[in-house]
């Protein structure tokens, strides 16, 4: 959801953001998704209102990004906090989605429609 929202603010790659889904389906849970939905979704909130959320927000979405694209052999873009977001990050999101239930993720762009077909 966080790279999404950047993808369309034209803020973050778009084959980045494609590695990172391939990723994500290959080596997280839906419990992960659950707990990652849980807080990501008012994070995406606050980045469409706030430039300053948005490029702290942009900062761990590009390191996270650089990590993933080092583990699928980009030598280049080893990044060590991506590496600690991720040691960190998944393992907190599989906690969170333990606790909550399903999140209702598709609101956002329900809620981003309705503001662009006023």
């Amino acid at each position: 959801m966080i790279c999404t929202e950047l993808v369309r603010q034209g803020l973050f790659d778009r084959d980045d953001y494609l590695l990172g889904a391939r990723h994500v389906e290959k080596h997280l849970s839906e419990q992960h998704m659950r707990g990652y939905h849980a807080w990501a979704l008012p994070v995406v909130r606050s980045m469409r209102r706030s430039r300053r959320a948005t490029a702290f927000w942009r900062t761990l979405a590009r390191a996270r990004a650089d990590h993933i694209a080092f583990l699928h052999g980009d030598t280049a873009r080893r990044n060590r906090f991506g590496a600690f977001l991720c040691a960190i990050g998944h393992p907190v999101c599989y906690l969170i989605g333990g606790l909550v239930g399903e999140q209702d993720w598709r609101s956002l762009y329900r809620e981003r429609l309705a503001v662009t077909d006023r």
